[in-house]
């Protein structure tokens, strides 16, 4: 028989031995799912791997979500809410809307790194296309030509998740560091314009810093506002 669909007298049969008490709600089964969809990706999660978290039989879980994949939709929607769209109210502070949202997605990229493992046409695949398509069409409310609103995604997007891989990963930090040490040392020519990009802020910043800075030179020629 399928995880997801357990008939309710075998619910009943398999719940937890007398004298074993926890106190359970919807949002704790949430944020263990949200557990299994960052490490693992929504498409490992489970009934029972929720319920090992939370030390509980997986026919517990049926009394907040009757399947999976309900609670798979939970989930995502809950991981989206951290990423704030923008208004699509007009221009005014569109650029720093469009900033925040490209901030929150690279928290959620480093905090959720599995969220991005999704299965085409799967339900969590189709609520994050969903998000997208909030954010392309705040941005031509705003009166950003749709062409230039996808551009601006792209841009932002990519640069959250290297940034988010980069600052996951100490291998990566030792690999730039070793870099700069051994253009440092070398005493041929030919490594001029290297030298003077080393000396520059954003090859020396935190990884959460030199987003923030490569982000708003990357909008500078997409969107308008101060820098």
């Amino acid at each position: 028989m399928a995880e997801n669909t357990v008939p309710a007298r075998s619910r009943r049969a398999a719940g937890a031995p007398a004298g074993r008490k926890r106190t359970l709600n919807r949002d704790q089964v949430v944020a263990a799912a949200i557990e299994v969809i960052g490490q693992e990706g929504p498409q490992a999660l489970s009934l029972h791997k929720v319920a090992a978290r939370l030390a509980v039989y997986p026919t517990t879980i049926y009394t907040y979500f009757e399947t999976v994949d309900s609670l798979r939709d939970a989930a995502q929607w809950t991981l989206l809410q951290e990423v704030p769209l923008p208004s699509g109210s007009g221009r005014a502070r569109l650029r720093e809307e469009v900033i925040r949202y490209f901030e929150g997605l690279r928290r959620l990229y480093h905090r959720h790194p599995g969220f991005l493992k999704v299965e085409i046409g799967s339900s969590s695949w189709l609520e994050g296309l969903r998000h997208i398509d909030e954010f392309l069409g705040a941005l031509t409310r705003a009166g950003i030509d749709l062409e230039r609103a996808w551009v601006i995604f792209r841009v932002g997007e990519g640069l959250a998740l290297s940034s988010s891989q980069l600052a996951r990963s100490t291998a990566a930090d030792d690999y730039v560091r070793a870099q700069k040490e051994a253009v440092l040392r070398h005493e041929g020519g030919g490594l001029e314009t290297v030298r003077r990009l080393l000396d520059l802020d954003a090859t020396n910043l935190p990884p959460d810093r030199s987003f923030h800075r490569l982000l708003e030179q990357a909008l500078q020629g997409l969107l308008p506002g101060k820098r």
